[in-house]
């Protein structure tokens, strides 16, 4: 009994330090964004700020940074691409699923190997086309490219071979046609999943950095981890000190955590219907 009440106690210790080892990170750059100037750069770095809570550095942020412009960039970004993307891969992964057409074994085997692919591999091909089609320094290179992804079709198929064939053939036996069983059958048994995958690309879109970096160079087109970026070698002949940087990260950072929190719960139920699909 005394050896198993230690066991559970030190494995709730190292718990306790990796998720403090994980965390430390985040409050430091929160408390930081309260700090003044001089106390950043300080050679006694102190969690808590020892002069004061200081607003100024998100005053600077948008007041005198186009900020608030890359914030409403990243959020009309993420919102559509999550809302296109949620659809499309359940229909993908629908047909794969429930429509035995030919060649789809095959399809379906070179749409998991495109998984393998690095993007950096594909970064050059793609900007070409996207320069071909005039999209640079729009939204469309940002949203349109990855919407009916392999990994979103992949795991929209996984749940959607879960749902009964006989519950489409009687939706279809009542007259439900097939894009309408797809919306008023297949998408509410779909929930779950679409809520897991929902939330992966809302946070991958929101943090994504590689590609915007490629297809925008106007500033106010540039989304949150961009704008960031160009905070290290200030705006024009302005500096921006490291307390505005850690400002932006803290807004930046929160609502990819407040998406997390509202659907945390449908995000592990989600998972754990997942695993144990066939």
């Amino acid at each position: 009994m005394r050896y198993r009440l230690f066991q559970r106690g030190a494995t709730y210790v190292i718990l306790c330090l990796t998720a403090f080892l994980f965390i430390y990170p985040f409050l430091f750059m929160t408390f930081s964004s309260f700090k003044a100037q001089g106390e950043i750069f300080s050679d006694d770095l102190t969690l808590l700020p020892r002069q004061g809570w200081h607003l100024e550095n998100y005053t600077a942020l948008f007041e005198r940074t186009s900020f608030a412009r890359a914030l409403l960039n990243s959020a009309f970004v993420s919102v559509v691409f999550v809302s296109l993307s949620v659809f499309l891969c359940a229909l993908g992964g629908f047909a794969f699923a429930k429509y035995p057409f030919p060649g789809r074994g095959p399809a379906f085997v070179f749409l998991l190997l495109t998984m393998m692919v690095p993007t950096g591999v594909t970064l050059v091909p793609l900007f070409q086309i996207v320069s071909w089609l005039g999209w640079v320094n729009t939204y469309l290179p940002l949203i349109v490219p990855g919407l009916a992804n392999a990994f979103g079709i992949f795991f929209m198929r996984q749940y959607a071979r879960s749902i009964p064939d006989s519950l489409l053939d009687a939706a279809r036996i009542d007259g439900c046609g097939e894009f309408g069983l797809f919306c008023r059958v297949v998408l509410p048994t779909l929930t779950p999943g679409l809520t897991v995958i929902a939330c992966l690309f809302f946070m991958n879109t929101w943090n994504d950095f590689l590609w915007p970096l490629v297809v925008l160079n106007r500033q106010e087109m540039y989304t949150v981890p961009i704008i960031l970026a160009s905070f290290m070698r200030g705006e024009g002949d302005r500096f921006v000190p490291f307390g505005t940087i850690f400002a932006g990260s803290v807004m930046g950072a929160v609502p990819v955590v407040l998406a997390f929190l509202v659907f945390q719960r449908q995000f592990i139920a989600g998972i754990m219907a997942g695993s144990i699909k066939e």
